[in-house]
């Protein structure tokens, strides 16, 4: 999905704050609504309000059949991953569904698959649905345990790579689970393989699995790519820029794919002052269904200033246009008292 946002060049972007939220409210398209989003800019006679940057914080691409990266990029494997460093756990990595049946992606059988350190800490999960008990497991994860891990590498990963690359390359690499143990952490930086052999790799791995009815366990596997905390900002017109020199996002399922926005407003009165910001608790629901459509659940945060805290609002059937969970802070952190400008906003001049 392309979603153009245009600089305000006509009065539609110049609003009163009640035609703003009217607009909002009577945007029809998630382009329409990001549109108003970052680009409105609401006056009355003694407040401004407008958009000063975004970022982003967090990509999910969840179960897709390639490894969705560029072939410019360079993975780095590790052929003994630890299951504390890299076991999934997180719930927003999303769920797995197949034959009617939806699984949390952290109960999929699953195992590090390699990691890219360039605008950003990539890291790329493969899962083993195949390996589903009809059980959760007891632990935190289903990551592979340690006799699991061997097999996956000595018996499946390893061969599959043999195939896949030159000579020059594989001679580099570690040649199985062991080799990688007994190496230690310090040589994994050797196990590179360039991102234009990955789709070579991944169907070698997929032709050995039909060879050999011992690996059945591995057939039908996806991958899971994930990048947090990287606080990119952002300019562009579309979500394909985001992470450009990693991800291919001709790879990716956009429904299935998400991103964190950051988004920061500032309020300024009269003369430009800087004034504190909040959403009121009786329009939280609006807000939420303005972002995340009709089945957005919204609620207040846990905040000193209960009525003027944050808002939280998550829609677990979400359509491909709209959020599937809207996050709002609101800058107040003080009590609302006059002053001059200064630390976390206090109000200069009268509160509206």
């Amino acid at each position: 999905m392309k979603c153009k946002v245009r600089s305000p060049t006509t009065d539609d972007y110049l609003l009163s704050f009640s035609n703003y939220v009217e607009k909002c409210l009577n945007a029809t398209t998630f382009e329409e609504k990001l549109d108003l989003h970052l680009n409105a800019k609401f006056t009355s006679s003694t407040v401004t309000f407008k958009h000063c940057e975004s970022n982003i914080d967090g990509l999910i691409t969840n179960c897709t059949k390639e490894v969705p990266l560029v072939e410019t990029c360079r993975l780095a494997f590790d052929l003994c991953p630890s299951a504390k460093q890299y076991g999934i756990i997180r719930n927003d990595l999303g769920n797995f569904e197949r034959e009617g049946t939806r699984r949390s992606v952290k109960w999929i059988p699953h195992t590090l698959f390699g990691v890219v350190n360039s605008e950003a800490r990539v890291v790329t999960h493969i899962l083993f649905p195949e390996m589903v008990e009809v059980a959760a497991p007891k632990n935190m994860s289903a990551f592979l345990s340690e006799d699991e891990q061997r097999e996956f590498v000595d018996e499946l990963l390893v061969p599959a790579l043999r195939r896949s690359l030159k000579v020059s390359v594989l001679n580099r690499l570690n040649k199985s689970f062991e080799e990688s143990v007994l190496r230690g952490k310090r040589q994994d930086a050797k196990n590179f393989v360039s991102g234009k052999d990955l789709p070579l790799i991944v169907q070698s791995l997929r032709d050995l699995v039909e060879e050999n009815l011992s690996l059945s366990q591995y057939r039908d596997f996806y991958f899971v790519t994930s990048s947090f905390g990287f606080k990119q900002e952002f300019e562009g017109d579309s979500c394909q820029e985001i992470l450009s020199t990693i991800i291919d996002w001709c790879k990716v399922s956009l429904k299935n794919t998400k991103v964190d926005l950051g988004i920061k407003f500032s309020t300024t009165a009269l003369f430009g002052e800087p004034m504190i910001s909040f959403a009121r608790s009786g329009a939280i629901k609006s807000i939420g269904y303005t972002f995340g459509g009709q089945n957005t659940k919204s609620e207040l945060m846990s905040m000193a200033l209960a009525g003027f805290g944050g808002i939280t609002a998550t829609n677990k059937f979400r359509a491909s246009d709209e959020c599937s969970k809207l996050i709002v802070y609101n800058d107040i952190k003080i009590p609302f008292l006059f002053g001059p400008s200064g630390f976390n906003g206090s109000v200069p001049d009268r509160w509206l």
